[in-house]
């Protein structure tokens, strides 16, 4: 019989709470916001397209800065427009 493996120990990092000028979303206030649905936020989330925090296994919290700083990375210029 071979001993269990230990999980490997993961150093936590501290995060600053939320502040009022710089929000968390949940999921499911994410979605409601981008008014996108919870499988897209999923998606962005597996390619790490968009910052989040990990609470645990499937909970997660998004930084409204980081959410606008994803949303000014996906915007397109129109033509001929300075921007």
């Amino acid at each position: 019989m071979s001993p269990k493996k230990q999980p490997k120990k993961i150093p936590i990092e501290m995060v600053p709470a939320a502040s009022v000028d710089d929000p968390l979303f949940t999921s499911e206030q994410l979605c409601s916001y981008l008014e996108i649905s919870t499988r897209t936020l999923k998606r962005l989330t597996a390619k790490k397209a968009l910052n989040f925090i990990r609470l645990s296994a499937g909970a997660y919290r998004f930084r409204k800065s980081a959410v606008e700083a994803f949303l000014g990375r996906r915007t397109v210029q129109a033509k001929g427009v300075a921007a």
